[in-house]
Formats: C-alpha cells, structure tokens, sequence
C-alpha cells in the first residue's frame, strides 16, 4: 500500500546522471616539473679550409649528408664524409697509414666507390676510388685530396646560423656556419636537491608547447654547476645545479619544434598498491577536510571524507574508511 512517506526521505538526493569514475587501485607514481629547452644535438661550427673568398654557402635548416656539399671557397668545395678522427692532413698515394685513411674508404664504399674491405693503408685501389669521386663532383681527377676538402662526422649535418656570407673573405680555420646532428635533445638544470630523480637510463615526459606530452629518455648527467640568476632588487642569488640531457624516445612527436622551451618531467615519488581517484573527484566537505561523492548502485550519491596523498598524472592517492577500489565517484563533467 500507499504508506505514509518519512519526512526523511524528501532530503534524499535524486538518482545521479552526470559523470563518474572509479576509484582504482594501483602504482601511482608522481612528476617533478622542469624547465627546459628542447633543441637540435651537438653544435659546433664548421670552419673555412681554405682562405680566399666564400662562394657558396648552405641555407639555415639545410640537412647535408654523406659526400654532401658543406661550402665553397673560391674554386675549392669541402664535402661531408663519415668519421670521428677529424681530417688533418693531405690523402694521396703518399699517406702513412691510418685511421683517417679508414674512414674515407669506408665513406667512398657506401658512396659506391670504393669496393674493398676498408682498412688503414692508401693503394691504388683507394687512388682509383678517389678519382672516380673527384670525376663524380667535377673536381681535378688526381687522387690527391687536400686538407680541407673532407670534414668527417659521425653523422649528417644540419645547417643553423651563418656567421659569414657569400662574398665574405674568409681565413683558414674561420667558422661559416653553425651545425648541429640532425637530432634533437632535451637540456634542463635540476636542484642538488633532486638529483636523486636525475639517473642515466630513467624515464622523463616531454610536455610539449601544443599540450601533448611524449616520452624521452634520460641520456647524461653532469657535474654539478654555478647557476646566477638576478633579483628584482639586481641580486644576484647563486644556486647549485646538475645538467641534465633527455633524448626523445619518439623523434616524429617533435620534429616540428626547435629551440623550444618545454616542461621536463622526472618520476619523483611512487607508491605501489594505493587506492586513487581523478583529481576532479576531490571536493572540500569544509576547509579542513576533503571528500569524494561516492554514486551507489542505485543512482544515489553519499559524501565520504578522504585523506589525499600523491598527486600525479591527473589522479590522487585517497584513503579513508568510506571509500573501496571499484566504488564509483562523481566528477565533473568534460
């Protein structure tokens, strides 16, 4: 029958419809944040080997690549070879043996022109590869390739800024250019305080300028280091950093930034096993304690204090006698 309704019962809330999640159960592990700069690896300048007059220079944000064109100096061409022994001196016929030597059969061998085994010593083999490169670039065919006509690197090249022009004198051993590797790294500064997050081989998030976020990869921490910054009042303070250098696990997620500042993210804390909800679900109950709004089965809503821990990736570790893995909270609607 038709009963008289308790007067309790008019204070009940009506059946929930908005969003909710649910209170999961897990690792939880949080995130120190630092500043930044996302940039190409490894600048350095690519300097003039011959003196006279630049007649051709590469374009800023130019890629060069094996036996790549580097510069022009009045009639004389450098070119770009694989390598780590920097060149120093005249190859021809007449070379001692060594490891330059090596490096330009090797670099003529993936060009498909030399087909030997690479090895340390200059012969006639190595002559007749030099050769048909001079034919292949329009150079004199003499076997003989002169102090400035390689530059050996480990790999290609980008082209950054100009510090000379076309039409510039230039002097032997003046830089042209500044290049760096084709790839591209994360530089940021921690505190001495949080060293302990800085290990080579650990995690880092990359938050982008566009608000997405990738993954890197920590690849060297250096000695700690004098970092001056000025006050308001021209004070300078110094602090104690360590640099770090992130490499980005994924080069397509940032290939279309440069010299850009980012949010570098460390895993500080975690916790294993702990109980976590949105951070949306967190609603002040009064100014001393917090609470989650827990929908039951039947649409109904309860309030039930929390205790808050761990704050990370969006979530919140909460504990407290009202609230279990698998209960669902209300959150705000997106």
């Amino acid at each position: 029958g038709a009963g008289l309704v308790p007067s309790a019962h008019a204070e009940e809330p009506k059946n929930y419809t908005g969003a909710t999640d649910v209170v999961s159960k897990g690792e939880l592990s949080g995130e120190t944040s630092f500043t930044a700069t996302l940039k190409y690896a490894d600048p350095h300048p690519i300097a003039s080997g011959f003196e006279g007059v630049a007649t051709a220079l590469p374009k800023p944000g130019e890629t060069i690549g094996l036996g790549g064109h580097l510069y022009t100096v009045g009639d004389e061409p450098s070119y770009l070879m694989r390598g780590s022994v920097p060149a120093w001196r005249e190859l021809s016929l007449e070379s001692t043996d060594g490891e330059d030597v090596r490096q330009l059969e090797q670099s003529l061998k993936e060009l498909g022109f030399f087909n030997a085994e690479p090895d340390a010593h200059f012969n006639w083999t190595t002559h007749w590869a030099v050769v048909n490169w001079q034919k292949s670039v329009g150079l004199v065919r003499n076997g003989v390739l002169p102090l400035g006509r390689l530059v050996f690197e480990n790999g290609d090249l980008r082209v950054g800024s100009s510090s000379a022009r076309v039409g510039n004198r230039v002097s032997t051993g003046q830089a042209l250019y500044t290049a760096t590797s084709t790839s591209q790294v994360v530089d940021a500064q921690v505190g001495l305080s949080d060293q302990g997050l800085a290990a080579v081989g650990g995690k880092a998030t990359l938050h982008l300028p566009d608000g997405t976020t990738t993954t890197g990869t920590i690849a060297s921490v250096g000695a700690p280091v004098d970092k001056t910054s000025r006050g308001s009042g021209g004070q300078g303070s110094t602090t104690r950093v360590i640099p770090i250098q992130v490499t980005p696990n994924d080069a397509n997620a940032v290939a279309k930034w440069q010299e850009v500042q980012i949010t570098l993210g460390l895993a500080s804390e975690k916790k294993e096993d702990v109980l976590s909800v949105p951070v949306g679900a967190l609603l002040a109950l009064d100014p001393k304690t917090f609470g989650v709004e827990i929908v039951k089965k039947d649409g109904t809503t309860q309030r039930v204090p929390v205790t808050p821990g761990l704050f990370a990736a969006g979530r919140v570790e909460v504990s407290g006698d009202g609230v279990h893995e698998g209960d669902r909270v209300a959150v705000p609607e997106q």
